[in-house]
């Protein structure tokens, strides 16, 4: 990590960044790595809420990992240059794309004794305990994979959304055929087919 430090701040010196924008930037990425040591169960003595797996490991492993490409012109432009807004787009999509992963790999995280955050939303919000012999996840716990992956679903179309609306050559139904695929690739298609936006796709 110290090495990564060390050339990420030669390069910005070398591009002119400021020792503020220096500092902005290296504490994201220390605030990052925070957040995937968060993931060790053993830390906990009860199973982190949803919203604590949320604000606390996921705002870094998910939104702010996918904004990590734009920190620097953000920071060089100023926080109130257009970067800044494809920056809140980019944050909503790497939200949605974690809480996915997350879903996909209830199995593997228990297995590894990581906080997962579908294994949370079914031990506090469905009154149930994530049981890791019985799959698929999407057969087991139907109603909670159905909803779940819809939040998900429109947490990416709202950062979508916001990058058309700056101009980004984006439709709507662009938007949900990249969902699609993505679901596919995940291995949980039958979820996209159940989704409501399934049917919202032009073909």
């Amino acid at each position: 990590l110290m090495t990564l430090q060390n050339v990420l701040l030669h390069v910005l010196n070398e591009l002119g960044c400021s020792e503020k924008g220096m500092t902005l930037i290296l504490n994201k990425i220390h605030s990052i790595a925070k957040s995937e040591s968060l993931r060790n169960s053993a830390l906990y003595d009860k199973y982190p809420a949803p919203q604590y797996i949320i604000d606390n490991i996921h705002t870094g492993i998910g939104g702010e990992l996918l904004q990590l490409a734009l920190w620097i012109p953000e920071i060089m432009e100023g926080l109130s240059s257009p970067v800044s807004e494809y920056n809140k787009a980019l944050f909503d999509i790497g939200m949605a794309l974690q809480a996915l992963d997350d879903l996909c790999d209830m199995s593997e995280d228990f297995s590894a004794s990581q906080v997962n955050l579908g294994i949370s939303v079914l031990k506090y919000q469905y009154d149930t305990q994530y049981n890791p012999s019985v799959n698929p996840v999407a057969a087991a716990y139907p109603e909670m994979c159905k909803n779940y992956s819809y939040n998900c679903i429109n947490t990416a179309l709202t950062g979508f959304n916001k990058l058309s609306e700056l101009g980004y050559p984006l439709s709507r139904n662009d938007s949900l055929v990249l969902l699609q695929y993505l679901f596919e690739l995940r291995g949980i298609k039958d979820l996209w087919e159940i989704s409501e936006f399934h049917k919202k796709k032009s073909k």
